[in-house]
């Protein structure tokens, strides 16, 4: 009894220093395990009943088994699921009656709070920085550990037994809180420090990665999507647009008055970007397709929609002058799905032939003509030498003409197909 009365000490004594500021490398990792593993088997030596601090519901809380568990999480893209993980693991040992997370916003400078209780309830609250008086901002902003006899500061008032907030400190910069309610949280703060560590680590690296993800997606000039995280979230939109039975429509805008080789030419790509990233609707999604083409993804939009849509961002263009080039004019081309096509590369073909009509038909009174691949027939000659632009654009560095060629071909299958037609 005396032994476990000391350990007991030394782990409250633990709770008064400052918690560990930077990710715990493997072999620490280890040292913490080893040394748990020590004390519990000390702990049990002595009382043979008990393996280390019980709970109100006589549980045992088993050092070297949690973080076992945590070292085993898989690797998970989404924070919400890891500290949904971390509860479960924190849970199955303690009678915890709720355990919180919040991450700083640095953009609206608060911390994001979602608590969760053991009937897997959920709240969620904002807790600003400027409330100098909340422990948990206090916890934050100081990175320290504060124990609670009470959880007022939540504001919840049918939490009512002790709780201890633990900052989350990633390479000495603090990312947010862990609370857990627990009788013996001073007892226990030891692993609590242990998991909070781990959290922050954890969760540094998801943001890591999300932000890495969202460089290799994005164009460097125009901040919109590149060609390659176009196609993926097009992919997507597409699925969701056949589970839901929805329409999607594709407006694709090519800048027209921009020569090859202008001073101006990013200037005017970027203006371009701008202004439609500030008119286009909420949960529509722009990506820079080409040189100087810029795609719009329009979730749940029909080729009308899209049309009025576009209107709306050529008038917001023309209206836009630029030194020795004057006002930026541009040619659009819409495709919608399925009405047009349930293929996504037929898509964004038909969308990029209409958008060649468009170009070919010029402009009346400052506007461009906006075309949708429902408005021609796909077969006629100015749809065709439109669709032999779109695949002879790719080779006219090297100076090869493909659009006679192709016009033939197509008018020569055309004519083999209807003759077939009439046979049958």
């Amino acid at each position: 009894m005396k032994k476990e009365k000391n350990l007991a000490d030394k782990i409250t004594n633990l709770s008064d220093k400052a918690p560990v500021s930077s990710p715990f490398f493997q072999e620490k990792l280890v040292s913490k395990v080893n040394a748990l593993t020590f004390n519990n088997r000390a702990n049990s030596l002595s009382n043979p009943q008990t393996k280390n601090f019980n709970n109100d519901k006589g549980l045992t809380l088993n050092y070297k088994m949690v973080v076992e568990e945590l070292v085993k999480i898989p690797q998970i893209s989404s924070i919400t699921e890891f500290y949904s993980k971390i509860y479960s693991i924190i849970t199955q040992n303690i009678d915890s009656d709720f355990i919180a997370v919040g991450l700083f916003k640095e953009k609206s400078s608060c911390i994001n709070l979602t608590l969760k209780d053991k009937l897997g309830n959920f709240y969620s609250t904002k807790v600003f920085l400027k409330d100098i008086d909340n422990p948990i901002v206090q916890a934050f902003c100081n990175k320290e550990i504060i124990f609670k006899d009470d959880v007022n500061f939540l504001k919840l008032a049918f939490f009512k037994k002790n709780a201890v907030i633990l900052p989350l400190i990633s390479v000495n910069k603090c990312i947010g809180v862990l609370i857990i309610e627990d009788n013996y949280a001073r007892q226990n703060i030891t692993l609590y420090n242990l998991i909070a560590n781990f959290s922050a680590l954890y969760s540094h690296n998801l943001e890591l990665q999300e932000m890495s993800e969202g460089y290799a997606n994005t164009d460097n000039l125009t901040l919109l999507y590149n060609h390659r995280g176009f196609q993926e979230i097009l992919s997507n939109e597409i699925s969701r647009a056949e589970i839901n039975k929805q329409k999607l429509s594709i407006v694709m805008m090519d800048v027209c008055n921009i020569t090859l080789g202008h001073a101006k030419g990013d200037e005017v790509i970027k203006l371009v970007a701008e202004k439609v990233r500030q008119n286009m609707r909420e949960g529509d999604i722009a990506g820079r397709y080409g040189g100087d083409e810029i795609a719009i993804i329009m979730p749940n939009t029909s080729i009308a929609q899209a049309k009025y849509v576009a209107e709306y961002l050529t008038y917001s263009l023309s209206c836009c002058f630029i030194d020795d080039i004057g006002p930026v004019k541009v040619s659009v081309g819409i495709a919608t799905y399925p009405d047009c096509s349930e293929d996504k590369e037929k898509l964004l073909i038909l969308a990029e032939q209409a958008m060649y009509i468009s170009q070919a038909k010029g402009y009346k009174d400052g506007m461009s003509a906006i075309i949708s691949s429902a408005d021609f027939n796909f077969w006629d000659d100015v749809a065709l030498k439109s669709y032999a632009e779109v695949i002879g654009k790719r080779h006219a560095q090297l100076g090869i003409n493909f659009e006679d060629e192709l016009i033939s071909k197509f008018n020569a299958d055309h004519a083999i197909s209807g003759a077939r037609i009439s046979a049958i």
